[in-house]
């Protein structure tokens, strides 16, 4: 598993280990490897905008180091866990924490007109006069619901006449003589 782990990292970064047995040659892969891991030190620095230290030792004893931006900053935050007061990115983080503000703000305005207009179209709806249909079936008295039923059997007689006469006048129209279907 171990062997699997370091195989990816490895493939990540795109390092290659050659298990030489010349000294020379372990050199200049590790001479390879310092530059490209300092190299990617530096481009997270400037893309972030951190403070880094890292020190190598290499198979000869020889210590190499990187740091941004100094030494004294990164020590003292490291030693005494504090931070610097300002980053080189905090004016850029000021202006997207407006942006975003803003944002919010205008959100929360169209948020509070929405809530006015709901409002509004509540009162508006509780105002008026309920349609027989709208109430609910138990408060219905008897009466009412008979009155129910002899205004959709009307609907439904009105609708089936309407029917009717349109099929009678696209027969005359076109001079079919069928007889007219019986929807009752």
């Amino acid at each position: 598993m171990a062997n699997i782990k370091r195989w990816r990292l490895r493939q990540k970064f795109g390092f290659k280990f050659n298990k030489s047995k010349k000294q020379s040659d372990r050199l200049l892969a590790f001479t390879k490897h310092r530059d490209m891991i300092f190299k990617s030190a530096s481009d997270l620095c400037t893309l972030v905008g951190i403070d880094i230290v890292i020190l190598i030792t290499s198979l000869c004893g020889i210590t190499y180091c990187f740091v941004h931006p100094n030494v004294e900053s990164v020590q003292s935050q490291f030693l005494y866990q504090t931070l610097l007061p300002k980053s080189i990115l905090e004016p850029y983080q000021k202006v997207h924490i407006d942006e975003l503000n803003k944002k919010i703000n205008e959100v929360c305005k169209s948020l509070k007109a929405e809530e006015k207009r709901a409002m509004i179209l509540k009162e508006k709806k509780d105002a008026r006069p309920k349609k027989v249909w709208e109430e609910p079936i138990p408060e219905l008295s008897k009466v009412a619901i008979e009155n129910v039923k002899r205004i959709l059997r009307e609907m439904q007689t009105l609708a089936l006449n309407k029917i009717n006469t349109e099929y009678l006048c696209a027969q005359a129209i076109h001079g079919i003589k069928e007889s007219v279907p019986n929807h009752m």
